[in-house]
């Protein structure tokens, strides 16, 4: 029993150092404020981009290209200038426009949502990153 209970032990071990040695491997891709391009021309160009919309919150400019953000569910694809025109309508306030950079400071995209709620990302890979919205609890 009690060999085994060594073995389990050891196991533990070995399992919570590797996950502990993943876990500070992670890089967080940063999320900064820029002056261009203006939110203005970003809604007006949004056929340039991979243009997506999350309900009420945010919407979000990817480059077309390689590079690739994922998102969680709830994020549709703007496919029409009306779609386009309701999406931005909602955002009375709005976030600066913010670009998403990955691994060495490559530009994937463009975001602007409520200023009230929290965004990060993940460097998931040199071409990936993985984008988390956090909507500000409503209530008193």
């Amino acid at each position: 029993m009690r060999r085994h209970a060594r073995r389990l032990l050891w196991l533990m071990m070995v399992l919570t150092s590797l996950f502990t040695i993943a876990g500070c491997s992670i890089s967080l891709a940063k999320i900064r404020k820029v002056d261009m391009p203006q939110e203005d021309a970003l809604r007006v160009n949004w056929r340039n981009y991979h243009t997506y919309c999350l309900g009420n919150y945010a919407m979000l400019f990817e480059l077309k290209g390689d590079k690739t953000i994922r998102k969680d569910d709830g994020w549709r694809e703007v496919t029409s200038d009306q779609m386009a025109l309701s999406c931005a309508n909602f955002l009375i306030y709005s976030s600066p426009v913010m670009q998403l950079l990955g691994q060495n400071d490559e530009t994937f995209g463009y975001l602007i949502y409520n200023y009230h709620d929290g965004v990060s990302a993940l460097i998931i890979d040199p071409r990936t990153i993985h984008l988390f919205y956090h909507e500000h609890p409503k209530g008193p």
